[in-house]
């Protein structure tokens, strides 16, 4: 486990601090976001899509978007939280979701 938190941390703190640049609120709409994207990624299906190098990082990162969009997580402001699931799919950190929403909480 403290090898998820070791990796999970700089992720949680990005997160983190763009969500305070972004005003008093959005702290809690990234955790939304964040908390949703946790569950998604812990799908069965989600989690053999994150794993198949048949798809690219963008790719993964587009059905990840269209889930959360899905499950109501706060789109309102997307730009920063799309950059951020885009980046934790190009660097294959995905996985780390729950454990970053763990840290940022």
């Amino acid at each position: 486990m403290s090898e998820l938190t070791t990796a999970a941390r700089p992720y949680a703190r990005a997160a983190y601090a763009a969500a305070c640049e972004g005003g008093a609120d959005e702290p809690a709409r990234w955790l939304e976001t964040l908390t949703a994207l946790a569950r998604i990624v812990e799908n069965d299906a989600v989690k053999s899509l994150i794993g198949d190098l048949r798809y690219s990082p963008a790719q993964v990162a587009d059905v990840l978007k269209a889930l959360l969009d899905d499950a109501g997580a706060d789109g309102g402001r997307w730009t920063g939280k799309w950059n951020f699931v885009r980046l934790l799919a190009a660097n294959r950190r995905l996985v780390l979701a729950g454990e970053i929403a763990r840290l940022f909480g």
